[in-house]
């Protein structure tokens, strides 16, 4: 980050025998890469990213066996990528993007370049089809071949289930992408083909389990959105400009995201109208016993408690009232519907506590009564929902500790929200230890304490601990041992640890620890982070910001801590 340094590498620099890593990183420096630097045989790291050299890529860079990062990004290279890099045989991390590369993407990198772990092409002037065996390399995990002008289809080598970061998007592909974010493809984790030609039925794609992002936008899709869609957040989708139609699963969560939605043939929900209903729920619903499923959804004029003729539905497995504005207490006499596998009276204005005759419905999977106004503690009833699978109960005024049964009696629970209430105490061990739980939420409660050491055991993907009072060390959550980790938000509490030395997790997309007492330097591999998902602000943190220049728009997630250096702040001395 020299913006005043300028002019062509000096020759003498191929005198540096000894070099490793060499490296000129957004300067102004320009003209072609000199042959001197096919005299540097030792070295292991070239960063040539982020200046205004020109010409070819070089062919001598053949001639650097040992090379293990080869980073000539966002210059202003032409050609084609030649051939002579075939020689790279140790090379893992590839990137040729944002340059003015053409011709078509060669064999070579997908025959002989077996060790490549990174490849990024993005945004240059690439044409013809991707080639097979591309997708076929063993370690690769993030591939970008965005914004050159491929064509044909994607080839289904790409769906073996080691990739993690997929990009093809502004192209010209045809056909089916199915394959490269559905169940198989095993460790894919965000997939980004909008801007193409794409036409395929989306309705039946089992989405892979770790998927976070997905961007198919301006393409020919059609068919319905998938079960597991509504398991994506709205700010990592874009399935608009396709001939998508029907319902958008559990709309609720996209409902001010109609841009992301718009321009398909007939979606309905989320962000889109639906009819309304005036007061009460209508009496005629008790007389259609035969019922197994029943939704009131998003109707912002229904009101009134709900009726006791309900009771009567006992072929009911699914009951929901969802975004509404019925109030008053959950009746008994849903209690008698013994069937029920999915209750959710969310986002109403539900009061009272929780019921303990919810106890009684012992087929119950999913529990969702979040955002309404029920009190008082977490009824040990809920322990004889053995099945239970999904528990939301965040966003309502509950008090007194998380009880121990969840942790001993609800072995299944893959999901457990209790966010933003007012409960106390400590967290307990044993919610770490339930060996099917992926999504924890505690966030804006009144724990106290440590977090326990369980939470670190590798089967949790998403943890939210953040606004309570927790001390002591976190680092665990999200360091390597937590293999499964993705995202973890620990911000707003009283927790105080060394972060220097964190081997952050292989898969962790997002981090959040604003506002602790942390402190050391910012850990290795911190620089793979995004920066819409990570905030380290009010810390006591030094020194430099790992790979600046993906930062230095962002002051606002590293201020107020003790001397941290690079990226948005001025460089280290």
């Amino acid at each position: 980050m020299l913006p005043n340094l300028s002019g062509p590498i000096p020759s003498y620099i191929g005198k540096l025998t000894n070099l490793t890593e060499f490296s000129i990183i957004e300067t102004n420096m320009s003209g072609p890469i000199p042959s001197v630097l096919g005299q540097l045989k030792n070295l292991n790291v070239l960063y040539l990213y982020s200046n205004k050299f020109t010409g070819l890529v070089p062919t001598f860079l053949g001639r650097l066996k040992s090379l293990i990062t080869l980073d000539l990004s966002s210059n202003l290279l032409t050609g084609p990528i030649p051939t002579a890099l075939a020689q790279l045989t140790n090379l893992q991390f590839l990137e040729l993007n944002s340059n003015q590369l053409s011709g078509p993407i060669p064999d070579f990198i997908g025959q002989k370049l077996k060790n490549l772990i990174i490849l990024r092409l993005n945004f240059n002037s690439l044409s013809g089809l991707i080639p097979t065996n591309l997708g076929s390399l063993r370690e690769l995990q993030t591939v970008g071949l965005a914004g050159n002008q491929l064509s044909g289809s994607i080839p289904n080598s790409f769906g073996r289930g080691n990739l993690y970061l997929i990009d093809f998007s502004q192209n010209k592909l045809t056909g089916d992408a199915a394959f490269l974010f559905d169940k198989s493809n095993t460790n894919i984790l965000s997939v980004e083909v909008g801007y193409n030609l794409l036409k395929f039925d989306f309705t039946n794609v089992d989405l892979a389990p770790d998927l976070v992002s997905l961007n198919i936008t301006h393409n020919m899709i059609y068919g319905s959105l998938p079960k597991r869609f509504n398991l994506l957040d709205a700010d990592s989708i874009d399935v608009s400009y396709n001939q998508l139609c029907g319902p958008i699963p559990n709309g609720r969560r996209y409902k001010h995201s109609v841009v992301l939605f718009a321009h398909n043939k007939c979606l309905c929900g989320g962000p889109f109208p639906d009819e309304d209903i005036h007061g009460p729920i209508p009496p005629f619903f008790d007389q259609l016993p035969w019922l197994t499923s029943l939704s009131f959804y998003m109707l912002p004029n229904l009101s009134g408690p709900i009726p006791t003729y309900i009771g009567k539905l006992t072929n009911l497995t699914e009951f929901s009232i969802i975004e509404t504005n019925m109030s008053g207490p959950i009746p008994s006499v849903l209690g008698q519907l013994k069937n029920l596998n999915v209750l959710y009276l969310y986002s109403n204005k539900f009061t009272g506590l929780v019921p303990t005759f919810l106890g009684r419905l012992k087929s119950l999977i999913t529990l969702d009564l979040s955002s309404n106004l029920l009190t008082g503690p977490i009824p040990i009833a809920l322990a004889q929902l053995t099945n239970l699978q999904f528990l939301e109960l965040n966003s309502n005024q509950l008090s007194g500790p998380i009880p121990d049964f969840i942790g001993q009696k609800l072995k299944n629970l893959i999901i457990l929200r209790l966010n933003f209430n007012s409960l106390s105490g400590l967290i307990q061990t044993n919610l770490g230890s339930l060996p099917e739980l992926q999504t924890v939420g505690r966030a804006g409660n009144q724990l106290s304490g440590s977090i326990p050491n369980s939470f670190g055991r590798g089967n949790l993907y998403l943890i939210d601990f953040s606004q309570n009072k927790l001390t002591g060390d976190a680092s665990f959550l999200f360091e390597k041992s937590n293999t499964n980790i993705l995202s973890v938000e620990v911000g707003y509490n009283l927790l105080k640890f060394d972060l220097t030395n964190v081997d952050l997790a292989p898969d962790l997309v997002s981090l959040n620890i604003t506002h602790n007492m942390i402190y050391g330097s910012l850990p290795k591999r911190f620089n793979l982070l995004d920066a819409d998902s990570i905030n380290v602000s009010y810390n006591q943190l030094c020194g430099l910001i790992p790979n600046g220049r993906r930062y230095k728009h962002s002051m606002v997630l590293f201020a107020h801590n003790k001397c941290l250096c690079g990226g948005p702040f001025p460089g280290c001395k």
